[in-house]
Formats: structure tokens, sequence, C-alpha cells
């Protein structure tokens, strides 16, 4: 104090570290310094011209702003706060927010922390519910479908659509576009219940309970056999696997008696000589130890050869089994998948083959109070189903509908 030269001091620190990188330090707050290359020069605007300015003899009209260069920068340091929880970047936010304090006075704010693990939880159940509701409309859309259906019916037939027109004999195409049209406008609307054809709700129940019944009675019937057949074809497997490794350890412990035998025998031939003989046969003791292991190697090697001849023959059973467990599978849902072809063409009326048409007349027929007639089976007796079971009060099935 007290003279003209004073000193300006600074409590900042520019610091450069082995990587190169830049941190300024200005107290305790530490900042990071991006360093960049720039060619920027830096002017300095002076004020305006006085009255009758010249340039180079030449009189300049009006006011006009004087430029000055001082150089040419060629680097830009960029500061940035350390960290979030640095007193600098909260002061800084603070001065961001502080143009809009007064919209967000009276808001509660509210801050909550998301993991990946909960944002992937979540878009996982939106997806499933989102499937799930695609897959309940499009079986409402399926069930419509099939509500919908009235078919060839007696009301179709008595309704006119199958009498001639008065221009004579009416064509099938014709008759096929008039039935189109009519499914597709049962289709636009809500389905009725109580509109659906008694036949076609008597066919849909009785195929869909007796592919039920059937299919729970085959697997009743036929689990143990199939735990049977697995059992045996799985007994060979765990003996051959058994075998091999039990071969395996044999080799192995022959491998140890073998090497535990070359030295032992070198010891022993060792204390029969003399010092003498000791130093002169020092240098062979390497040769004569990788000539007995190598020995040992090679009898283990073909002592090896028989673990793997088994274990290649239960891979190679174990792929047969996997083929036979396969196609037993295709061929039992063969099976199945025609006994439901055939069960569903009896029902719906179609043709019958000879199979079936013997089968039906083996069946012993009685006759129900109201004349109907009721086929049973003694393998398989067909489900009842009663009229509680549909809404419409005059639909009733009985038996399976033969």
């Amino acid at each position: 104090e007290g003279s003209d030269n004073k000193e300006i001091e600074s409590n900042a620190r520019l610091v450069e570290w082995a990587d190169g990188s830049l941190t300024l330090m200005v107290g305790e707050e530490s900042f990071k310094v991006l360093k960049r290359d720039e060619r920027v020069y830096i002017y300095d605007k002076g004020g305006p011209n006085p009255p009758g300015f010249t340039t180079n003899g030449v009189p300049v009209l009006g006011a006009v702003n004087d430029m000055s260069c001082h150089g040419l920068c060629t680097s830009q340091l960029t500061v940035t706060p350390g960290s979030l929880e640095s007193r600098t970047h909260k002061n800084l936010a603070r001065w961001v927010i502080r143009p809009h304090g007064e919209s967000l006075k009276g808001q509660k704010k509210k801050t909550s922390l998301t993991t990946t693990d909960e944002v992937l939880a979540a878009q996982a159940k939106a997806e499933q519910s989102l499937e799930d509701s695609r897959f309940a409309l499009s079986a409402g859309s399926r069930m419509k479908d099939m509500l919908g259906r009235r078919g060839m019916s007696e009301a179709f037939l008595e309704s006119g659509m199958g009498s001639a027109s008065p221009s004579g004999a009416r064509g099938i195409h014709s008759l096929k576009q008039q039935y189109k049209k009519r499914r597709r406008t049962m289709k636009d609307t809500e389905p009725d219940v109580e509109r659906c054809d008694p036949q076609l709700v008597r066919t849909m129940l009785s195929v869909a309970e007796l592919e039920r019944i059937q299919r729970s009675r085959k697997v009743k019937e036929q689990w143990p056999l199939h735990l049977a057949i697995t059992m045996l074809l799985l007994l060979p497997v765990i003996a051959l696997i058994v075998a091999a490794s039990e071969e395996q350890s044999i080799c192995r412990r022959e491998e140890t008696v073998c090497s535990n035998a070359c030295t032992r025998r070198w010891e022993e031939l060792v204390n029969t000589l003399t010092e003498e003989e000791r130093i002169d046969i020092e240098n062979g003791k390497e040769e004569y130890s990788t000539r007995c292991q190598g020995e040992c190697d090679t009898a283990f090697a073909e002592c090896s050869e028989k673990p793997l001849i088994l274990y290649i023959g239960v891979a190679v059973l174990g792929i047969c089994t996997l083929c036979t467990c396969l196609l037993s599978s295709l061929a039992a849902a063969l099976r199945h998948k025609e006994e439901v072809e055939r069960i569903t063409r009896h029902l719906e009326g179609g043709e019958e083959s000879e199979d079936d048409h013997d089968e039906m007349l083996s069946y012993p027929r009685e006759q129900d109070t109201d004349g109907n007639i009721i086929t049973t089976s003694s393998a398989s007796p067909a489900p009842v189903i009663s009229s509680s079971s549909f809404p419409h009060p005059d639909v009733s099935v009985v038996g399976a509908g033969y």
C-alpha cells in the first residue's frame, strides 16, 4: 500500500497433469478445463472519429469507428464445474432458475430416481398387458365369428333363400352371393346367442367336450407305457456312462502307478551304486525320467481309447432315444388329429368312412322318452351336456349328438 506498483494477488491456480489435462483450482473449488485450438483475431473497437478526420489525405464524411487488432488467439479454454455437488454448480443452477421463480412459486417439486431394472420391468409389464389385450380382442372376434354363423339351417331354408325366383330357376351364383352378403351382415352386427342354430351349438359343444375327454383319457391310459419306454431307453445310456467313467478312473490309476514305479526304480538303482557311480549317472536321470514317463503316457493313451468308444456309444444312443421320443410324439399327435377330424365329420353330418360306420353299428342304441336315439359305448362313455350350459331355453343337448 502507498506505492504505485501494486501487485494483484489471486487464489486461482491452473494445474497441468501428466496426461496433458488441465484443472483450475479456485480456493476449495476445482473446475475442469478443456483446451481447444482456435484461430481468432482479437480486435478493439475505438470511439467515433472527430469531424474533419482524414484517411490518407481523404476526408471521411460522418462518424466512423476505429478497430485495432491486438493479436491472434490460437487456443480457447472452456471452464466447467468439477461435479454436480459443487457449490459453483448449485449457484449456476440457481442463477438459471431465478428468472422463472415467479412462475414456479407455490408448486411442489418432486424428485424421483428410477433405476434401469425398474424401467425394464415397467416396459415388460406394459408389453405383456398389450399382448394380453390383443389376445382378448382376437379371441372375442373369433367367438363373434363362430356364434354369428348360422349356416344352412332350417330357418335359412324356410326364409325363401332356396326357393325359385319369379323369373325362373335361380342360379347357384346368386344363392352364394346372397348367402355371403347375409353372413357379412351378421358378422358386422352384435351376435345374439338366442338366434344361433341349435344344431351348430350342439356340434360345437360336442366336439370340444369329446376332444377334451378323449385327450385326458389317453393321457391317463398311456402315461405308464410312455414312462416304461423312457426308462428302458435310458437304462443302456446310464450303464454306458457308468462303464466309461469306471474305465477312465482305472486308466488314471494305472498311469499314477506307472509314474510311481518309474520313480521307485530310479531310487532303487541309485541306492545300489557308489558315490562315484552316482555322480556319473546323475546326468542321465532326466533322460530316464522322460523315457519312462513317455511309456506311461503311451499306455494311458491306449487305455483311454475304450472309454472314448463308450462315450461315443452313449452319444449315439442318446440321439436315437431322442429321435424315438420325437417320432412317438408325432405319431400320437397325428392319431389324435385324425380322431378329432373323424368325430367332427360325424357330428357335422358329413361323409362317414367304413371304419366309422362299422364302429357306429357296433355301438348299442337306445331311445329316450322323446324318441331320440342315444348312442353309448362301453369303451368311452359319451359326455352329457345339459341345457344349463347354454342360455337358450329351447336348446337341450343329450349325449354326444349321435
